[in-house]
């Protein structure tokens, strides 16, 4: 009787001994998942987001602040026109981002830089649509007649025969319409040609300059 009530007290405590070392190991891991935890905590606080979008940062004066001025915005395009011809291109602008972030220390893929350098050249295309288009709404009532629409075509460096804007029209659903708004005229504009901007000059610049300050919150 007592040797069979002494292998199940030893049964019990063996079993105690594994629970416990079980319980050890556990903890041992959780503890290990805790340092982990901290330093991928510690290594995601290192990775600072960037504050401002890449324009803005380029106008970073000696304090690290942005310069909103006409003269800081004005300083940077011409260091951004490198052949001096008052625009720059997509090269000229994808050249001047390169060189700044790599002087800061900070290279980007030069992807990164492209996406960049094609979406602000799209808005400044998207601008030129609006600005003409607006500049012949006369009475603001957000439509062009088809009998201003030729001259605004040829604001934006477009001429096309009357043919040939039925024929758009047509295939974009907009057959037999009169009076094309904003956004007709704009498919219209992009169905003609698949227009791209060539170069931002600047006073287009300075426009586009200080609407991304206002979006980036440093500017009112």
């Amino acid at each position: 009787m007592g040797s069979e009530l002494e292998k199940q007290m030893a049964a019990l405590l063996a079993g105690a001994s594994e629970i416990d070392s079980g319980v050890k190991d556990a903890r041992k891991r959780a503890g290990n998942i805790r340092k982990k935890s901290r330093e991928l905590d510690d290594a995601l606080d290192g990775l600072e987001a960037p504050k401002f979008s890449m324009l803005t940062q380029m106008l970073k004066n000696e304090s690290g602040e942005p310069d909103t001025s006409d003269e800081a915005i004005e300083a940077l395009f011409m260091t951004m026109d490198a052949d001096k011809s008052g625009s720059i291109d997509k090269s000229e602008l994808t050249q001047a981002f390169k060189d700044m972030f790599e002087r800061d220390g900070k290279p980007l893929e030069m992807t990164v830089i492209k996406n960049v350098v094609d979406e602000m050249f799209a808005k400044a295309l998207k601008e030129d649509m609006v600005n003409t288009f607006f500049k012949y709404d006369l009475d603001g009532g957000g439509t062009i007649d088809r009998s201003e629409l030729q001259e605004a075509l040829k604001d934006l460096e477009l001429t096309v025969s009357e043919e040939e804007i039925t024929e758009i029209m047509s295939k974009d659903g907009m057959e037999g319409k009169e009076e094309l708004d904003m956004d007709t005229f704009a498919t219209l504009v992009i169905g003609l040609k698949h227009m791209t901007k060539e170069d931002i000059t600047k006073a287009e610049f300075l426009v586009m300059a200080k609407k991304q300050l206002k979006e980036d919150g440093v500017l009112n």
